[in-house]
């Protein structure tokens, strides 16, 4: 009998298991279910493919690229303005951190003059291609006579009640024409710093926030592009429009393979850019010819390898 019980004990059903972790000084309990187990086999992509007609653009003369750059350092100070003015630094009150700006703000910036460092404070004046400081007070009031009155105050690094924030704001803001580099997808900026290109922008370590245009400005200057391949091409993509968007053709001497990465606007075309910086997709169903192809010869199987024409 005993022999019967200690045999029922070991072949009990066990719905789940608990592991423990002893190797550090805390807890740490996991719990896996051996009844719903999770489904482990990935989810099967089905690509589809279709006929288009497309034309295969080169960006053939862009040298270099309008940049402008804004820099905004802030240097703030929290005080606490408590009973009878009496005022005291508060933790972690001193803090030095670069403003956060979008290519709206900075290009406004640059535009206007005027950048508002929070809803209640607009700095004026900021003039182009220049280096300013202004001193400021960000939150809550300071009298000629020392009286203080204290407000609610939040940034990136935290929120304080009854605070007084001043500040040393440092402005700079550049604009020039930066060197572009096509054949290895690079802008190269007065600091030196490289950048990827189809980005459209980067953080340089010297100026800040930097934005530029992956496309020359004359967009209607139909002579900066040349048309390698005017005609049919397949292109393949997942159903569900998870996976990339890739156009092959196989045809004769012309072989390559593009995968879509995003699209842009061309003077009413909608330009479909590609991994190489050099090469645009237009879909003629869509958007009828760019222009006529060209008269020149291009072996596009260096646009499927991993390396570069010139």
């Amino acid at each position: 009998m005993l022999s019967l019980a200690v045999l029922c004990i070991l072949t009990t059903q066990a719905s789940a298991l608990v592991g423990y972790d002893c190797g550090s000084r805390t807890l740490n309990v996991s719990t896996f279910s051996t009844i719903d187990s999770l489904d482990c086999n990935p989810e099967e992509i089905q690509p589809t493919a279709e006929t288009r007609n497309i034309q295969l653009l080169q960006l053939s003369d862009f040298n270099s690229a309008q940049v402008t750059q804004c820099k905004l350092e802030i240097d703030r100070t929290i005080y606490y303005c408590g009973m009878h003015s009496h005022t005291s630094i508060v933790a972690n009150g001193r803090r030095q951190y670069l403003f956060p700006s979008t290519r709206e703000t900075c290009t406004s910036l640059h535009t206007t003059g005027a950048i508002f460092i929070n809803p209640a404070t607009q700095i004026t004046g900021v003039r182009a291609n220049s280096t300013t400081h202004y001193s400021l007070t960000l939150a809550g009031t300071i009298g000629p006579d020392g009286t203080c009155s204290g407000t609610s105050y939040s940034d990136p690094h935290g929120t304080w009640n009854n605070a007084i924030v001043q500040a040393v704001v440092k402005i700079s803001i550049r604009n020039y024409k930066a060197t572009v580099k096509l054949s290895s997808n690079q802008i190269i900026l007065q600091s030196g710093q490289r950048c990827e290109l189809q980005t459209g922008n980067c953080l340089d370590s010297e100026n800040g926030y930097t934005y530029w245009n992956t496309l020359p400005t004359d967009y209607c200057n139909f002579r900066k592009y040349d048309v390698l391949y005017d005609g049919k091409v397949n292109r393949v993509s997942s159903r569900k429009r998870e996976g990339p968007t890739i156009y092959t053709v196989t045809s004769g001497e012309t072989v390559f393979a593009l995968t879509q990465t995003t699209t842009t606007t061309l003077c009413g075309f909608t330009l479909i850019k590609t991994e190489h910086p050099k090469l645009f997709i237009i879909d003629v169903n869509r958007n009828g010819r760019f222009k006529p192809a060209s008269t020149i010869s291009v072996n596009l199987a260096c646009y499927v390898m991993l390396c570069t024409c010139s």
